[in-house]
């Protein structure tokens, strides 16, 4: 996988916020398990990005997060919220999540701008097997 850092929108027309975008370039199928529409949590498969100062965060599905499968081409966009006060991260496949507001239903908040500036690490973590499936770095 590839990783990099996005803007994303933190108001209307104002493109201040960060997201990671991560990009599957190869490999094979990886199958999701969650409830579409809810923040429940990825099942046996945890995303996971490590901020600048070592803290662990894991990244719950958006409630704009659809389908079950990552294949190769597939891209996801991690990001916080604005009004996120226990700095919850959230990952989707819809870019429009980060980057198209005329698109969301009532009651979408702004991502939260920006990421803490230096290295972070994004995993992803496959639970059931205790394996680490990517380890990749991008910096802020």
């Amino acid at each position: 996988m590839d990783v990099e850092v996005l803007p994303a929108l933190s108001a209307t027309d104002t493109w201040d916020a960060d997201s990671i975008k991560i990009h599957f370039l190869s490999g094979n199928e990886l199958g999701l398990k969650y409830e579409e529409g809810t923040n429940s949590g990825i099942g046996d498969t945890r995303f996971m990005l490590i901020d600048p100062d070592g803290v662990s965060h894991e990244a719950v599905q958006s409630v704009t997060m659809h389908g079950q499968r990552i294949t190769p081409g597939t891209e996801l966009f991690c990001f916080s919220l604005s009004s996120d006060i226990n700095g919850q991260y959230y990952i989707t496949n819809a870019y429009s999540r980060i980057g198209d507001d005329s698109t969301w239903d009532a009651g979408l908040l702004y991502p939260k701008p920006p990421l803490s500036p230096g290295t972070w690490q994004v995993q992803i973590i496959d639970d059931s097997h205790s394996v680490l499936i990517a380890d990749e770095v991008v910096t802020v």
